[in-house]
């Protein structure tokens, strides 16, 4: 079964561009590969058209009935009584005095109509694609002054990241990108960073508020092209990503989106191509022992032009519009790094015996130069390990360098268990059914009340995802106010007198595993509210020598009662797919 990501936007009323990953989403430090087709709407033409059959066949009749009115005019000089043409002859009489345009205004001739909008053919200067990665804070809890630096060290020709619409300004005064003019246009009007405001001083303000982090250059995908009648060209695209980048993230002071742009120049007279913006689901990288990269965002990462690969898809007739173009018979057409052969291995093995032999290097042999590893390969035997082992090795320190980057552990604390109390007092016994999750799982838990010391009547249950901004960003770093928080999912339970309360939390396929950057730090836990009371649930209206009277009260005097778990949410092994139009 094939799980793909596909995504699709009108680039002119009669073609569409298609989008087609192949994972969803893609690890840092992995390729992204996708498929990219020009979809032109207009259906092809065949040989001999029912219009041309139409139009020779009125021909034929009209010659037809001009012969019949010769014949009936000199058989009448013959004595006999002339014959009347089929139609009448007022119809005649049209037929022969009105040209065919005019003869179609009478006749509602469908023949004489012009062809329809669909297949008009579409000509295109050329077309490229370029990958962005762009980070959107709230100007409100993050400092603005911080990422002026940044803007200013990732212009290219005049651009932040080179990327359309983030033009610089040349008077500092006047803001980084007050000089934006219509040059913004697909990427203000995209989904990048959801920017659909209708006032432009608004537009000016919020885009001020982007820092674009990665991109790469723009590769061509063709140059010249005719889209004809249901012509569709397929392109692959394939280019590996930077291993220290953040995942994709939407949280309420930081959003962190990455996108495809997809462009196309129509003619020499718009010399501005038209830019659509498809979304890229990124995830985070993870290596075998449990270690995740700290991103720096400040520090912006432009790619070589050898990173990104392009190439037409020809299919097997010689055609590069391939009906059915798939991964599985093109992703070795082309590579951003060719694959290992077993001589070269055996080469580079030999070559590394021969240099500690002559001691010219201390680099050990690790078996991990011989392999290819996947990041989903990694989480999935990481996470078994654990849930199986059920303990932490000791000896591993939480940081660690790792190729010029610096690299976090994880998950260091294996705990399942955890007794909530108020001033000494037990409330009650959660127990979550394995020490760590991944995104798409379940959270499955239980709350044990059999030897609570105070009695709970509500609990509200919620999983937030919390912002933790660095005081170095920060715009009031000496308040220490309450980080931003998303709420995932709430849910309340009654447990007047229950014992044992089983609660089952989805994490949503759209959220983002924990992470950290340079920046903001990106944790996970859970909310739980209690509703306290000290009080009974009865009381005693009426007693005497034969017995009581009792009845439950109509109201109770409490208190709430707060406390958060941390949860350790990691990437997912698995490939969601999923279509977005």
């Amino acid at each position: 079964m094939h799980t793909h990501s596909i995504h699709e936007q009108m680039l002119l009323k009669n073609v569409r561009v298609e989008v087609v990953y192949e994972e969803n989403p893609v690890p840092a430090d992995e390729e992204v590969s996708a498929i990219i087709r020009f979809r032109h709407f207009g259906v092809p033409k065949p040989v001999t058209s029912i219009a041309e059959s139409d139009n020779e066949s009125v021909d034929q009749s009209s010659i037809t009935q001009t012969e019949a009115s010769t014949n009936g005019t000199s058989t009448s000089n013959g004595n006999s009584e002339p014959q009347e043409p089929e139609g009448g002859w007022f119809g005649r009489r049209i037929s022969m005095q009105l040209t065919n345009s005019a003869r179609a205004l009478f006749m509602d001739d469908e023949v004489q109509k012009k062809p329809d909008w669909r297949n008009q053919p579409v000509n295109l200067m050329f077309g490229f694609a370029q990958l962005s990665g762009v980070m959107t804070y709230n100007p409100e809890l993050i400092d603005h002054a911080q990422f002026n630096e940044i803007r200013k060290k990732a212009a290219v020709s005049g651009k932040i990241g080179g990327l359309d619409g983030f033009e610089m300004s040349k008077n500092d005064q006047e803001g980084l990108l007050s000089r934006i003019t219509g040059g913004i246009g697909g990427m203000l009007n995209s989904e990048v960073n959801d920017l659909h405001v209708d006032d432009k001083k608004k537009k000016i303000e919020n885009i001020d508020n982007v820092v674009p982090f990665f991109s790469t250059p723009k590769t061509l995908l063709f140059s010249e092209k005719t889209l004809k009648d249901g012509e569709t060209p397929v392109f692959y695209l394939k280019c590996k990503l930077p291993k220290g980048i953040p995942p994709t993230f939407i949280g309420k002071a930081v959003q962190i989106k990455y996108h495809l742009i997809i462009g196309a120049s129509l003619d020499d007279k718009i010399p501005k191509p038209i830019s659509l913006t498809f979304p890229l689901n990124v995830s985070p990288h993870f290596d075998q022992k449990g270690y995740q990269p700290i991103a720096a965002i400040d520090n912006f990462i432009l790619l070589s032009p050898q990173s990104i690969v392009s190439e037409s898809v020809i299919s097997k007739n010689g055609s590069t519009s391939a009906r059915r173009a798939s991964f599985r018979t093109i992703k070795n057409t082309a590579l951003t790094q060719p694959k290992l052969s077993q001589s070269t291995k055996k080469d580079k093995f030999l070559d590394k015996l021969r240099q500690m032999t002559n001691g010219t290097t201390e680099e050990e042999i690790t078996i991990d130069d011989f392999k290819s590893t996947k990041v989903k390969e990694n989480i999935s035997v990481y996470t078994e390990a654990l849930n199986n082992k059920g303990e932490l090795s000791q000896d591993e320190p939480k940081i660690v360098m790792t190729d010029g980057y610096t690299m976090e552990k994880q998950v260091m604390k294996l705990q399942t268990q955890y007794v909530i109390s108020r001033d000494g007092k037990s409330i009650t016994t959660l127990s979550f059914s394995k020490p760590l999750y991944k995104i798409g799982e379940s959270i499955k838990l239980s709350l044990n009340f059999e030897s609570s010391e105070i009695r709970s009547t509500g609990v509200l249950i919620s999983l937030e995802n919390l912002e933790l901004i660095r005081d170095t960003f920060a715009v009031n770093p000496e308040e220490k106010s309450s980080p931003p928080i998303t709420t995932h999912y709430k849910e309340s339970f009654s447990v007047f007198s229950h014992t044992l309360t089983p609660v089952e939390i989805p994490i949503p396929l759209s959220a983002s595993s924990q992470f950290k950057t340079n920046v903001f730090e990106s944790r996970w836990c859970i909310n739980i509210k209690f509703i306290l009371t000290e009080e009974t649930l009865n009381q005693t209206l009426h007693e005497d020598t034969t017995g009581r009277l009792i009845t439950a009260k109509e109201s109770l005097g409490g208190l709430e009662f707060n406390c958060r778990l941390p949860v350790t949410i990691l990437p997912s092994d698995k490939v969601f797919g999923g279509i977005t139009i």
